[in-house]
């Protein structure tokens, strides 16, 4: 199990990294449990199977007690837990769960996202739950706190595992030693993990480079080995650190074979998630395009290009392309949102892209490019035989791309089925970024770092700007660009991105996930624009 956080520089190697040691030591299966989020949970999904292992969904929640009442003072409780979906079911579970952490109107985010007892003991059969590492309740807890979780785990052995950890510490020697006399007394078995945040020694050297240069620090870590182990490093780390009999180890490390078996392996779905707008969507679309006087004004455009009929054929031919890949919906949307506009004195420019080429978005006025007056195929915009998501790119003046943006975000565009959220993106250590961290972290003079910094430039490759520094300057500073080089890509921070929105009529909490950054009211998703992507979302450009 796998803790990689991606808003405390928590860990500096990235989850295709861990993908790829995982295969190389022949593993089976592999989770990643992040600190309080699942963010990006698709493409370690794809980049897991494609290794040939199967896909864990996980994460190391915070657990508090209880919520404050409205004036009570928060209390900053924050125990560990480890969730893991057992199925499809279980995962939408536990993305809901997620997502409901990050509440700050309701004290659920409180220094991080968290989720309460009665939250956690409230979960289903298609949650496994496991104990986690010494920030868990029943290291750091009250007596009260450890009774009421452990009454908790009598009642739901069938899917609750007590963690060992393998750190040479005293701290981890007794709570090993306590949590094998509790599996003895209440009959729930141990489980081994090994609290994994770097692939090697390399990799914590430059975590904690980076950390320095940040000014993070972790005051908790002393003397844990933070590190990668294959089976072997796990028995012998075990061995040396005493707590645990052989078998009670070796017991313990097989159990991550169970709960793996426990888990059942889940598709994508790749489905086409056009928002529904309306129960009669096609019939509406047609009414709205085969408009007598619409198509007249076509047809007096044309000045005798084309007659009434080839109208009237062209906007059949482009209904069953819609029809045939379900898209009658998106476009009702895109009209939807410009007569918003239009309705609302707002300026709109003209739709662009393959979008100039179909007909019915100039009969709806969403386009300003008449396609049969210019001669433009409809078949670069949509094709019945390239069933793929269309897209529709619109600018609005400033002022109106924000009122847009919000109206979409605040009233989901009016419609009572329709859900919207911002979408994620993730901040990472660029090049010059890096050099100053490590540099710092390493305590170098900051004059000479800032020459190092300054030496960074752009150079043109294949009619791409790529930023790099001179070979010169890595033969002087070999230690400094050996951690710049492991820390590069590092996910620093998260945001959302400038124009793109998420509509659906899914339930975007269970399916996606969402989590709220600290100055921003609006739901943004767990996962990126290229994860929606392969889940075949709409996604509205907002553009300006």
């Amino acid at each position: 199990m796998l803790s990689n956080a991606v808003t405390n520089i928590d860990s500096v190697t990235t989850y295709k990294d861990y993908v790829k040691r995982a295969k190389e030591c022949g593993m089976t299966a592999l989770a990643f449990t992040e600190h309080g989020n699942i963010f990006e949970w698709v493409h370690k999904k794809i980049a897991i199977e494609e290794a040939g292992m199967k896909y864990i969904h996980g994460i190391e929640a915070y657990l508090t007690e209880k919520l404050p009442a409205e004036g009570e003072e928060k209390i900053r409780d924050n125990y560990h837990c480890i969730l893991l979906a057992r199925n499809y079911e279980g995962v939408k579970e536990l993305n809901r769960l997620a997502s409901r952490a990050f509440n700050r109107n309701d004290g659920h985010y409180y220094y991080a996202p968290r989720i309460t007892f009665d939250e956690l003991f409230s979960t289903s059969d298609n949650i496994i739950i496991t104990t986690a590492c010494t920030a868990s309740c029943l290291c750091k807890g009250t007596d009260e706190t450890k009774e009421k979780f452990i009454d908790f785990l009598k009642k739901n052995k069938n899917r609750c595992f007590l963690e060992v950890q393998h750190h040479n510490t005293e701290k981890q020697y007794v709570y090993n030693q306590y949590l094998a006399n509790l599996s003895k007394e209440i009959g729930v078995p141990l489980t081994a993990a090994t609290d994994t945040h770097c692939l090697n020694e390399e990799h914590a050297i430059g975590r904690v480079a980076l950390q320095n240069g940040k000014g993070v620090y972790f005051d908790d870590e002393e003397g844990w080995d933070l590190t990668w182990k294959t089976y072997d490093e796990l028995v012998e780390a075990f061995k040396k650190q005493g707590a645990l009999t052989e078998e009670e180890y070796m017991s313990a490390i097989q159990n991550t074979n169970v709960i793996a078996d426990m888990v059942e392996p889940f598709e994508l779905d790749r489905s086409f998630k056009f928002p529904k707008i309306y129960d009669n969507s096609e019939e509406i679309l047609r009414n709205k395009l085969f408009n007598g006087k619409i198509i007249q004004s076509i047809v007096d455009e044309g000045q005798n290009k084309y007659t009434r009929q080839d109208v009237i054929n062209r906007l059949n031919t482009e209904m069953d392309t819609f029809k045939a890949i379900d898209s009658d919906d998106y476009i009702l949307l895109i009209d939807y949102i410009t007569q918003y506009a239009h309705n609302h004195d707002m300026w709109q420019g003209p739709a662009r892209g393959s979008a100039a080429s179909s007909l019915a978005l100039y009969a709806l006025n969403i386009t300003e490019v008449n396609p049969l007056k210019y001669g433009f195929y409809f078949w670069r915009f949509m094709d019945k035989a390239k069933y793929s998501l269309p897209d529709v790119d619109i600018d609005y003046g400033p002022k109106d791309r924000d009122k847009i943006k919000y109206w979409m975000l605040t009233n989901h565009l009016d419609l009572p089925n329709v859900k919207t959220a911002e979408i994620i993106t993730f901040n990472t250590i660029a090049l010059k970024g890096a050099i100053r961290d490590i540099g710092r972290g390493l305590n170098m003079p900051l004059e000479e770092v800032d020459t190092i910094a300054k030496a960074v430039h752009e150079v043109s490759v294949d009619e791409e700007k790529i930023v790099t520094i001179d070979d010169e300057w890595r033969q002087k500073y070999p230690e400094l660009f050996k951690y710049v080089d492991i820390v590069l890509g590092t996910i620093v921070s998260i945001g959302s991105h400038p124009s793109g929105v998420l509509v659906s009529d899914r339930d975007i909490e269970s399916e996606v996930g969402l989590c709220y950054l600290k100055d921003d009211p609006y739901p943004v998703s767990f996962l990126n624009m290229k994860e929606l992507d392969v889940q075949n979302f709409v996604k509205v450009d907002v553009l300006g």
